[in-house]
C-alpha cells in the first residue's frame, strides 16, 4: 500500500505490462481510508501471533565438554606437554613430535566431536605455526577414545613440519 500526500491510500498490481523501460508497470487503484487502517490492523495483528517463536529447549549439560590450553615441551627433544585451564579431559600424551592425543575424562562422551583449535600466541615459541584436528588420530599412535592434534611449522621452503614449539587451545562442544 502506497500512501500519498493528500490521504488517498493505494493498492497496487505487482503484474509487469513489459513497457521495456525498466518499471514494473504497477497499476495503482484508490482504496477508502478506513479499509486501509482496517487491513493493516489485521496484518499487524496476524503478523504478531505468527512471529511468536517456538520456546527455547533447555540444553543437558551448557558449556563445552572439554576445553584446555596446551603448553608444548618447547623442545623437539622432550615430549612432555601440559594442559593448562583443563577441564573435561583426564591426560595430554604425545606419541611423537607435534602430535597430542587428548583423553577425555570418564563420562565425558567424544564419539563425535568435531573439535575446534586455536594458536596461542603468548605461549608458541613459533608463532608462524598452526595447529590442525587429525580426524582419525589412530594413525598419528592416538587410542580410538582420544581426540588428536598436530603442530606445524613452516620450514620456509613451502614445506610444513611437525613442532614442539606451538601452543593451542581446544575447545570440544
Amino acid at each position: 500500500m502506497t500512501e500519498m500526500n493528500n490521504g488517498t491510500t493505494f493498492t497496487g498490481s505487482a503484474q509487469a505490462r513489459g513497457r521495456g523501460d525498466g518499471t514494473s508497470g504497477r497499476v495503482l487503484h484508490p482504496i477508502p481510508a478506513g479499509l486501509a487502517a482496517l487491513v493493516l490492523t489485521v496484518a499487524a495483528a496476524t503478523g504478531a501471533a505468527a512471529a511468536q517463536p517456538e520456546a527455547a529447549k533447555p540444553v543437558k549439560t551448557p558449556g563445552p565438554r572439554a576445553a584446555a590450553l596446551l603448553v608444548p615441551s618447547n623442545t623437539n627433544f622432550k615430549l612432555t606437554p601440559k594442559l593448562e585451564r583443563d577441564t573435561g579431559f583426564a591426560a595430554v600424551t604425545q606419541p611423537s613430535v607435534g602430535v597430542y592425543c587428548f583423553a577425555p575424562k570418564k563420562g565425558v562422551k567424544i564419539r563425535d566431536a568435531v573439535p575446534n583449535m586455536t594458536v596461542d600466541f603468548v605461549q608458541s615459541l613459533d608463532n608462524t605455526g598452526m595447529v590442525q584436528w587429525l580426524s582419525d588420530a589412530t594413525r598419528f599412535g592416538c587410542k580410538t577414545n582420544e581426540i588428536g592434534a598436530i603442530t606445524l611449522v613452516p620450514d620456509g621452503g613451502g614445506v610444513v613440519l611437525r613442532s614442539n614449539l606451538v601452543a593451542f587451545s581446544i575447545v570440544v562442544d
